[in-house]
């Protein structure tokens, strides 16, 4: 229970009682933990106090935003801090910035941005629940990437609170906080072992992104939170970087014969710089399986291609050229140049994306351990091979979809979770998997995060001497481990 004295400075709820302690102890993960209390705060200095208090009595602490992690990353024994209730205000929209608190769910904010002819390009699939802190802490991507990048290269400034309770502003043009000064000379002495051992790809949620803090010998302690999972402090402000809307869009749709056709046709693909390039194939799943009978499910590896930009007719000759050029791979395409169309068509993905996610064969469901692997898309005909191979040897069924163009690859196995061999294949599968995105310089999660789930295999994919750094900077940001502890170290 927490002590009188806490509760009299506290303005915000702290709840016990069982209902809401249930409620948060999901995500959209298929873990459940149940924490010892959830406490909404009301403003900053609730969070400080509340960590100040968590802090002296070594309680976890973890931040929740919309919940819809895949990996357990808001889930805790401890304290669930829920932001989403009160940190939920846009601050200030400016003209190429916007000042945001973490609630903020980001079809909310995307709905306001687009009054001022603004967008922020990150899309992932639960923008309509996920929140901006979510986002942060997950270094959330999505479509879009390709042309964009992830939710850290639009991360500016921060406002955090730590696990003592202090409070600090981090960003590149304000004077770095102990921590964060600390942090600055172990990673000067140590670039080129970064250089060497993080990911050939676009796009990493693993780890902590020690990569990006340095640019040009310019420092972005920033960015240490992003993709940091709320390990190393509570953000309770944010300012990201906005960019203009694209006046118009065009996108192509392909059907190919099989993966191995449409894999050979990605560096073409790529070569006329779209701005998004997205994969849906059933695999060894046919679309009757999956109710034939809905638009928009074929049982044909089917790709689409986006061009965007302001001029229309440069846009239109760039998939015409596309389309010309997969003339002879593809058995089937398609070029949508009006925004209803578009977006029918992207409707039409999403829709049997949702079919596939919920699908289910008796004790069958979809795993998603290895579900966000990224190579570099030059190795993409190397790559895919080898987990089709693997899922033959173990006889599943599975589906793949992602974000082609990026490398980034969702697939999915079916698994009988109630097989007693359940957990071993899991394993084995992961194992495979993860070794062979490292022998490629690939990520073992492109936009998903470790979380619960993923955590261990870290120090598999960047090594001891890495591993080591991630301790250390744990240690520097979080001595007692109260923050988010069991993600990332």
């Amino acid at each position: 229970m927490i002590d009188d004295d806490l509760m009299r400075k506290l303005r915000g709820k702290v709840h016990t009682d069982e209902w809401t302690r249930l409620i948060n102890s999901v995500d959209a993960s298929h873990f459940q933990i149940n924490p010892s209390m959830v406490f909404v705060p009301e403003d900053v200095t609730d969070v400080t106090n509340m960590c100040q208090y968590a802090y002296e009595r070594e309680i976890p602490l973890t931040a929740r935003g919309g919940g819809t992690g895949l990996l357990g990353q808001a889930l805790t024994q401890g304290i669930v801090v829920d932001i989403s209730r009160h940190f939920n205000r846009i601050i200030e929209i400016g003209e190429r910035d916007v000042l945001v608190e973490p609630g903020v769910v980001k079809a909310v904010l995307d709905k306001e941005l687009k009054k001022k002819g603004k967008f922020l390009p990150p899309d992932p699939s639960s923008s309509n629940f996920c929140t901006l802190g979510g986002m942060i802490a997950n270094n959330s991507s999505g479509a879009h990437t390709l042309r964009y990048g992830s939710t850290i290269d639009y991360l500016e400034e921060l406002d955090v609170v730590y696990s003592d309770g202090s409070i600090s502003t981090v960003g590149p043009s304000t004077p770095p906080d102990h921590r964060c000064g600390s942090l600055l000379p172990m990673i000067f002495s140590k670039l080129g072992l970064i250089a060497a051992s993080y990911p050939d790809t676009s796009k990493n949620s693993s780890g902590f992104r020690l990569d990006a803090l340095v640019r040009n010998r310019s420092y972005y302690p920033q960015r240490v939170f992003a993709g940091a999972e709320g390990t190393l402090g509570i953000i309770t402000k944010a300012k990201l970087r906005t960019v203009d809307i694209p006046q118009f869009e065009i996108l192509l749709v392909c059907e190919f014969q099989d993966l191995t056709s449409l894999l050979l046709s990605i560096p073409r693909i790529l070569s006329f710089h779209p701005s998004a390039v997205e994969l849906l194939s059933f695999g060894r799943l046919s679309s009757g399986r999956l109710q034939h009978n809905e638009k928009g499910l074929t049982d044909f590896p089917t790709i689409y291609v986006e061009f965007c930009g302001e001029s229309l007719t440069t846009l239109e000759q760039q998939a015409d050229l596309c389309r010309s050029a997969l003339r002879q791979s593809c058995i089937s395409s398609e070029v949508l140049s009006d925004r209803t169309s578009c977006n029918a068509a992207w409707n039409e993905r999403r829709n049997s994306l949702n079919h596939i996610l919920r699908f289910s064969d008796g004790n069958k469901k979809a795993i998603g351990i290895i579900e966000d692997t990224v190579v570099n898309p030059s190795l993409l005909e190397e790559y895919i091979p080898f987990i089709q191979g693997i899922y033959n040897r173990y006889k599943l069924d599975y589906v793949m979809y992602g974000h082609i163009g990026n490398g980034n690859i969702h697939t999915r196995p079916l698994i009988d979770v109630q097989s007693t061999k359940a957990v071993q294949i899991i394993e084995h599968l992961a194992h495979d998997v993860f070794s062979k995105v490292r022998d490629l310089r690939g990520s073992i999660s492109a936009e998903h995060g470790d979380g619960l789930a993923r955590s261990r295999y870290i120090k598999q994919m960047f090594g001891a001497d890495v591993y080591w750094l991630f301790v250390q900077i744990k240690e520097i940001f979080d001595k007692k481990n109260i923050m988010n502890p069991g993600k990332k170290v």
